[in-house]
């Protein structure tokens, strides 16, 4: 086991940044908690931000894994992390991430001593303390009454919202979608669409209309006026993951209505948001 490498703490970071940098590589069957996705590697990036910052601020001269090592230093580094914080999954996400950025660094031989048991204790005693109101009604269940109305705000915006409604994709998948039309449509069906963890979508059939309406988008708008034209028309709570609680809801009572069990829709429903497990449809459902 070793020290990260560098005279300073924002080129240690870098050190343990590139030691665990695995994207590209084949990650089935291997549990060595490496970065082998864009959008876990900014959010490493972050928390190796902002250990750097929150040790310059204390004043400490220690090897950046040291820091890490120590319970005290690091109780106070996530207290402090936290309380910009407001929601308890949020708080609750950033811990376990932070945690297994030091379980990546453990098993590329950076020596960290610090037991997993004190993460987990954070996690449970944030729950115990800390508890959140689950949001309900996250459906949309006038969302056909009112497209019409999105399409008078912007175009973008109207087939950003039935892509969302009619493919169930995240926003930044949906962006992703109008983005590389080219190579993701292909005869009737969307291809090729990278989700969360970097684990693709199965294919999906798309409508002839809203492929055409896809193609005929030149410029993308700003994700905050996506956000801002759903408020207008559906309310200010709204926000672009109700449009994906529509899709589930919408896709789970079409798969009963057609005669399917249960247990074989909340399985089916699933795999169609990309998460692959039945107990995820039902957290959905719960929302929706």
């Amino acid at each position: 086991m070793a020290n990260l490498r560098g005279g300073t703490h924002e080129k240690q970071a870098i050190d343990g940044y590139h030691r665990i940098y695995a994207i590209g590589e084949k990650r089935h069957g291997r549990d060595d908690y490496k970065t082998h996705s864009y959008e876990l590697s900014k959010k490493r990036n972050m928390y190796l931000t902002d250990i750097v910052n929150f040790s310059k601020k204390e004043g400490y001269t220690e090897k950046l894994n040291l820091i890490m090592s120590d319970t005290i230093k690091i109780d106070k580094f996530i207290n402090e992390r936290l309380k910009s914080m407001k929601k308890t999954s949020t708080k609750e996400d950033y811990i376990r991430g932070f945690s297994a950025l030091i379980k990546g660094l453990e098993k590329s031989n950076v020596t960290i001593k610090i037991n997993q048991n004190f993460f987990n204790r954070k996690v449970k005693d944030l729950k115990n303390g800390d508890k959140d109101t689950v949001q309900l009604d996250r459906a949309i269940s006038n969302f056909d009454m009112k497209k019409d109305e999105l399409y008078i705000k912007n175009f973008t915006t109207g087939v950003l919202a039935e892509i969302q409604v009619e493919l169930g994709l995240r926003v930044t998948e949906a962006y992703n979608l109008i983005k590389n039309a080219a190579t993701c449509i292909i005869d009737s069906s969307v291809k090729n669409i990278r989700g969360k963890g970097n684990h693709y979508y199965q294919q999906k059939p798309i409508s002839h209309e809203l492929a055409a309406k896809i193609n005929k988008i030149e410029n993308l708008q700003h994700q905050n006026t996506y956000r801002a034209h759903l408020k207008k028309v559906f309310g200010n709570e709204t926000k672009t993951h109700d449009l994906r609680y529509t899709y589930a809801k919408n896709l789970f009572h079409k798969k009963i209505a057609e005669g399917i069990l249960y247990k074989q829709a909340l399985k089916e429903v699933s795999m169609e948001i990309n998460h692959y497990r039945p107990t995820m449809t039902m957290y959905y459902l719960k929302r929706a």
